[in-house]
């Protein structure tokens, strides 16, 4: 009978064992020979932070493959799901429904085509506190950061838009590193994307925001990048004295030393990445900031390797600006642990919307999406912090996903 080669491969991204994995319910009639998950995956055990990846021969005439899988992890949890390994011969990436009394602990995504399956089941974590369930040991640098590019740019039309969620409910969906551009005007700081003024004063609209995010989540941090933005007007001061003046009365909130901290350093705390000039040592000093390219910015006390490539002159280039992502992506994961790796997936130009490089148009797949499918191949390594525009489109639980890529403990 003609058949046809599809693999399957499920991945425990989590810190427990799975003492039992068993299939049921498979359509036997869609399958050829033995080479399916009810031989394959049937009384196997999983270890923690491990994959298993068993080839699926499908019928060829098969329209479907339908089988449910159970898992049992050694703290007594139990979770089941159905799925098709037809799914194989279709390119999907989405988020599957678990079932079971555990369900709510855990998260399965999908990514498939190209006659691969592959199936990460990660805990699900509260987005708004995700960082109080990692040890505090490690430096901010060997985390795995959800961030936005441009945080507040919310308006101003096609070219200037980059997110859909406000400031706080970036932060609540699990982001912690944001992107502030302000402009100095009249001794205070203005919101800005470029020219487009975005309707936010830095007190109120920002800092007054994430204070109360951290408040109400004390074992969380911010990173906070804070850059010079467009033209001043009607200042009597400089840029850094107005900084330091939103500073008077909370500055025990914020993390202003020069060296990447280790998380339980800042718990509760805002941590500056300086893009605008200083006198004095103020925070991790981003400076040095080249204009679309690819750099390292090193200094005796914090080494940063950055990715802003953000010129994407057509949708067609942008596989190119992926090329730029995923080169840093795989430099993160053996990097030297020290070394920040501060990757922008955002990309721009009269000719491709940052919406439409986050996206993707027809027949041309986006960053987003061609981040989602890195993450199943990359599952528990060290990926860096990801600065992203619209990171809840077109998949919801790409933020998700990259947290879920940390080591938690339990």
């Amino acid at each position: 009978m003609a058949s046809i080669r599809t693999d399957l491969k499920i991945t425990n991204n989590t810190p427990l064992q799975m003492v039992r994995i068993w299939v049921t319910d498979t359509d036997n009639y869609d399958w050829d020979g033995v080479s399916r998950p009810d031989h394959n995956f049937q009384n196997v055990s999983l270890a923690a932070y491990n994959s298993r990846e068993e080839r699926e021969e499908l019928n060829y005439w098969a329209s479907s493959a339908w089988y449910t899988l159970h898992m049992q992890f050694q703290n007594g949890d139990t979770i089941s799901f159905r799925n098709d390994q037809y799914d194989a011969r279709h390119d999907h990436k989405r988020e599957i429904t678990l079932h079971g009394e555990s369900a709510g602990k855990y998260i399965a995504t999908q990514v498939s085509g190209d006659n691969w399956n592959k199936i990460t089941i990660s805990l699900r974590l509260p987005t708004n506190g995700w960082m109080d369930k990692i040890a505090g040991n490690p430096l901010l640098s060997e985390l795995n950061i959800p961030g936005t590019h441009d945080t507040c740019a919310l308006y101003g039309g096609d070219l200037a838009i980059c997110q859909t969620q406000t400031l706080r409910e970036q932060l609540d969906a699990g982001i912690r590193f944001i992107d502030i551009r302000c402009r100095h005007i009249e001794n205070r700081f203005a919101i800005h994307h470029g020219i487009m003024y975005q309707h936010l004063m830095f007190g109120g609209g920002v800092r007054d925001v994430c204070l109360k995010f951290l408040e109400d989540h004390p074992r969380e941090t911010i990173i906070m990048s804070v850059k010079h933005e467009y033209d001043d007007a009607d200042d009597t001061r400089s840029f850094e004295d107005t900084f330091r003046w939103y500073l008077e009365g909370n500055e025990s909130m914020w993390y202003l030393d020069e060296n990447v901290p280790r998380l339980d350093e800042v718990r509760g705390k805002i941590v500056l990445l300086r893009r605008f000039k200083s006198n004095l040592s103020l925070g991790v000093d981003a400076t040095a900031w080249k204009d679309d390219a690819t750099f390292s910015i090193e200094s005796s006390y914090a080494v940063l390797r950055i990715q802003d490539e953000y010129k994407v002159p057509t949708v067609f280039h942008i596989g190119s600006k992926w090329n730029h992502v995923k080169s840093l992506l795989d430099r993160a994961v053996d990097g030297v642990h020290t070394d920040w790796y501060l990757n922008f997936t955002s990309g721009t130009s009269a000719g491709a919307y940052p919406y439409t490089v986050a996206e993707g148009s027809p027949g041309i797949e986006g960053l987003n999406s061609r981040m989602y499918s890195y993450l199943e191949q990359t599952a528990s390594k060290r990926i860096g912090t990801i600065i992203m525009d619209f990171p809840n489109k077109p998949i919801p639980s790409l933020v998700q996903r990259i947290i879920a890529t940390n080591k938690f403990s339990v």
